[in-house]
């Protein structure tokens, strides 16, 4: 899945639950779905970028009006 795609499944708010307390929300819920992900997940990498793909799902959430143009 995109990161556009990601963020566009989510609303401003969800985004912001998600990535509450070092992004439990979000990695308890990826977990489970992208087993994949797992190990990048629960690595001190993950929680150093945390805030920067916080700020990514925030910006071009469903709910935002943003248009991502990269691909």
């Amino acid at each position: 899945m995109k990161g556009h795609e990601f963020a566009g499944r989510h609303l401003k708010i969800e985004c912001k639950q998600l990535f509450n307390k070092d992004a439990k929300k979000f990695i308890k819920l990826y977990f489970k779905k992208h087993l994949k992900l797992s190990e990048s997940l629960n690595q001190k990498i993950f929680q150093k970028i945390a805030p920067d793909v916080s700020y990514f799902v925030k910006k071009y959430a469903a709910d935002s009006g943003e248009i991502e143009s990269c691909s």
